[in-house]
């Protein structure tokens, strides 16, 4: 803020107010002794340099011979920061000349600012500046030149993308003319022509012609570019109104009208939004007979689409306003996008391959990236990202408007999932110019994935892949404990590269590849239950098309995964004795067990029927079998679950009626039988709920296996006729069913 203290000077001191975006407010005072002329020739400026720095142009002296300009940097709180050299004073016609210099900062702290000013009557210099040095000093980086066509001619300067700047200069072709008027009504009297400083690079393309017109003596106050880089010019009458025009972050114009009122020190101010091509949209939000003491007045909106209105209502107080401004730019927020497949918020199918965004003109591929994101509950994970140019996956349509981009399978994977497509700045560029264009940002370009309509059940699996030369190095290097955290940190990394839940995955080290490290992946079929879960096929196909294609996929960049052989990719390993070898040694390790144990006691008891051993042993096997498959297996297949549920729980139920059954009819019919019953009732209680799984278990009581004499039990021979008959029904009602249930298991395979 400052004051006047005449119709040409400021009170020499700077105050500010800083206005932050939740509507508080500091104050501070700029502790900096600038030379009192620089408040009086309107030489002084101030602008905001990120991220919490502001800059203050000025002149440090009036000497021809000294004179110069200096950027002061300072806080928020005033307090100096440095005071860097910038360029000196141009000397014009003897005297010093300062008008037309100004600061233009970039719109993000990425880059920094470009400094212009007269060097003489048809050159402007400009000078980039970004970063600071090790005394904060403002460190120049590149220097250059603009000519212009008229002596003093006007220029304008706007921030561009990837750090370039526009430069913007008219001709009228009448001016050496004096002002003759011309008999030729298609003559061409005035053009504007825009130039691009590449600062970073030091280079300039251009100038281009961006307007023409045959009317004579016209002139242009003011050039406005917008967020989506279009650019407005301001024709006005400065002794009758003052116009000024401003973009928006939610695109369009406004263009603010301040006219004079019969008292001297008070104005009207009127405002009215314009859309992208400058036609009238809607008058603003504020009162049209809004009054502002001596004209003051700041006005400019943030990027949540709230405009902001300081106005000074006496010599002593302000008065800030707010208002919310329409969304006037397309729903990409960049007028340059004219369509996309997939559509905003539409629906894709799983895996989609190709997906393509159409401008409204011609374009080329460029620099940067398309990127795209899962949305995974507010948590964006990359999917896949790749530069326009060089790359494998772009190509352009026939009429250069149409970009399409080839999508890995492993993209897509996640059913009824959320995924949003960032375009960088500079991704493509205008054909014709050559100049980089607007992206997209995040969570415009939207849409979601589908359910899956045939996910067929996969078996657990494994395979293997290496790690580079390099990654083996680092691996080698670790300590034991530093390896096992490196493991457990890349199965983490897999599982959110892949996605799928880490629960599923099972890594172990290490087996050896032409001197590169090979680790083992295994993984487990998924939950039946989550039906948003691939399968194991899929995941073995995502996976070695994420690592093979891992410079545009997550796997190249999480440092563990990094370090994974591309070449190698992922192997299954079809080895069916090394995938279930653990279940086939305990069976062998059982049987040699029960074989040593039923020679022992055939040979020590010939009399007893021990070849049960052998029978209860595989009974009680299959039935364990049957309750594992439906407890981890069944429930993955949601179509043979409640099959496996009923062939097992009614077979189960019949044979345990049926073995109660005769049992309570040997104890009425067969004394011999009630007679060892009363003396053995808890060893025949054990075997009758044990014949549940097979009526057959009975015959066990009667076997006199190892000689044990209470295993003697007396059945009649109309029993013995119900135990086979009862094991006959069970291979009909169990076994052939449940044979059913498993077949159609490895045909879901």
């Amino acid at each position: 803020m400052t004051k006047p203290i005449n119709e040409i000077c400021i009170e020499p001191r700077i105050d500010l107010r800083i206005l932050y975006r939740n509507g508080t407010i500091e104050v501070a005072r700029v502790d900096y002794p600038i030379p009192e002329f620089n408040f009086c020739n309107g030489t002084f400026q101030i602008e905001n340099y990120f991220p919490n720095y502001l800059l203050v142009l000025y002149v440090n002296s009036t000497d021809i011979d000294s004179a110069s300009y200096y950027a002061l940097l300072i806080d928020y709180a005033g307090n100096f920061i440095s005071n860097t050299y910038l360029a000196p004073v141009s000397v014009i016609n003897g005297s010093l000349y300062t008008n037309g210099t100004k600061i233009t900062p970039y719109i993000t702290e990425e880059y920094g600012f470009l400094f212009t000013t007269y060097e003489n009557e048809t050159v402007v210099s400009w000078s980039y500046f970004n970063g600071l040095d090790a005394k904060e000093n403002i460190i120049k980086i590149n220097n250059g030149t603009q000519m212009l066509n008229i002596p003093f001619g006007p220029y304008f300067v706007s921030p561009r993308i990837e750090g370039n700047f526009i430069f913007i200069k008219y001709n009228p072709t009448n001016f050496e003319k004096n002002c003759v008027e011309s008999n030729d009504p298609t003559e061409i009297m005035f053009e504007v022509f825009v130039s691009y400083i590449k600062p970073i690079v030091n280079g300039v393309d251009g100038p281009f012609i961006i307007y023409q017109s045959t009317i004579p003596h016209l002139s242009v106050d003011k050039f406005v570019c917008s967020n989506t880089r279009k650019c407005s010019n301001i024709n006005y009458d400065s002794h009758a109104t003052k116009l000024e025009l401003n973009n928006l972050y939610y695109g369009g114009f406004l263009l603010s009208l301040l006219k004079r009122t019969s008292n001297t020190v008070l104005y009207n101010l009127q405002g009215s939004i314009l859309d992208n091509d400058g036609i009238y949209y809607k008058n603003w939000d504020f009162s049209p007979d809004l009054m502002i003491y001596k004209g003051s007045y700041a006005i400019g909106d943030f990027n949540n689409g709230t405009m902001y209105l300081i106005t000074q209502n006496d010599e002593f107080s302000w008065k800030i306003s707010s208002s919310n401004l329409p969304k006037i730019s397309n729903d990409y927020n960049n007028p340059c996008v004219n369509s996309t497949y997939p559509a905003i918020n539409s629906n894709i199918s799983l895996s989609t391959p190709q997906i393509s965004i159409t401008y409204n003109m011609p374009v080329t591929l460029s620099i940067n990236n398309f990127s795209i994101y899962q949305d995974d509950n507010g948590t964006p994970r990359l999917r896949q990202s790749a530069p326009g140019n060089p790359s494998k996956v772009f190509k352009l349509g026939s009429d250069n408007r149409t970009v399409y981009i080839d999508v890995l399978e492993s993209t897509f994977n996640k059913p009824n999932a959320n995924y949003y497509i960032v375009i960088d700045d500079n991704a493509v560029k205008d054909l014709i110019s050559n100049q980089p264009l607007a992206g997209v940002g995040k969570s415009y370009w939207s849409f979601k994935t589908s359910d899956i309509n045939d996910d067929k059940f996969a078996d657990d699996s494994y395979g293997t892949f290496s790690l580079t030369a390099d990654g083996t190095k680092y691996y080698n290097n670790l300590s034991r404990e530093r390896k096992s955290e490196f493991g457990f940190q890349l199965k983490t990394d897999l599982a959110s590269a892949i996605p799928v839940d880490v629960k599923r995955l099972d890594i172990k080290c290490c087996e050896f590849n032409k001197d590169q490290i090979v680790f083992t992946l295994s993984i487990k079929c998924k939950n039946g239950l989550n039906k948003n879960e691939r399968n194991v096929v899929s995941v073995i196909k995502d996976l070695d098309m994420l690592i093979k294609d891992k410079e545009m996929t997550p796997i190249s960049w999480s440092n563990t995964t990094n370090l994974i052989d591309a070449n190698y990719g992922f192997q299954q390993n079809y080895d069916i004795f090394d995938c279930y070898k653990s279940y086939i040694i305990s069976i062998l390790i059982g049987i040699i067990i029960i074989g040593l144990f039923y020679y022992y006691i055939r040979k020590k008891y010939p009399m007893g029927k021990n070849i049960y051993i052998f029978k209860f042993s595989l009974i009680l096997l299959d039935f364990i079998i049957d309750i594992t498959f439906i407890l981890v297996k069944g429930n993955n297949v949601k179509l043979i679950f409640i099959p496996s549920i009923i062939f097992c729980a009614v077979p189960t139920t019949i044979n345990i009626i049926l073995s109660v059954f005769i049992v309570l009819r040997e104890i009425i019919k067969n004394k011999a039988f009630y007679k060892w019953f009363r003396n053995n009732t808890s060893i025949a209680a054990l075997f009758t709920i044990l014949a549940g799984a097979d009526v057959e278990v009975l015959n066990i009581l009667s076997s006199q296996i190892a000689g044990v004499m209470m295993l003697n039990a007396p059945f009649s021979d109309k029993a013995g006729s119900y135990i086979f008959w009862g094991s006959f029904l069970k291979f009909f009602i169990e076994d052939i069913p449940q044979l059913i249930i498993q077949v159609s298991k490895v045909k879901k395979n």
